[in-house]
């Protein structure tokens, strides 16, 4: 209902509408805006409803590697072993390294 509230006055559906008053069920238009997915989980963390999944490294909650391991594994980068032979040395996935040596994941490493 707060979405058909949302088009109504703006003429238009943005991706996600966010409730400013934290009520799922107000239509007031005043409290309600426009956000994206990561805007409504940013909130949900902000207000204690969801863990923070916006941590890096080994603070992100789903880690499974240290910043020393990662050190560790971009120095096997270098010397150029593969990424299966680090990966089973670490117990991850090799795509955790591929991730890790294109710096898709971990780049604040060093």
């Amino acid at each position: 209902m707060h979405v058909w509230a949302f088009i109504q006055c703006y003429n238009y559906q943005p991706k996600v509408v966010l409730h400013k008053c934290d009520n799922p069920k107000c239509c007031n238009i005043k409290h309600l805006k426009a956000g994206t997915k990561k805007d409504n989980s940013k909130d949900a963390v902000s207000k204690g409803r969801q863990k923070n999944l916006f941590k890096k490294g080994q603070n992100h909650p789903n880690s499974k590697l240290t910043e020393i391991q990662v050190i560790e594994i971009k120095k096997l980068i270098k010397q150029g072993l593969s990424n299966t032979y680090i990966s089973k040395l670490f117990n991850v996935r090799d795509y955790n390294i591929s991730k890790i040596k294109n710096n898709v994941r971990w780049s604040h490493i060093e």
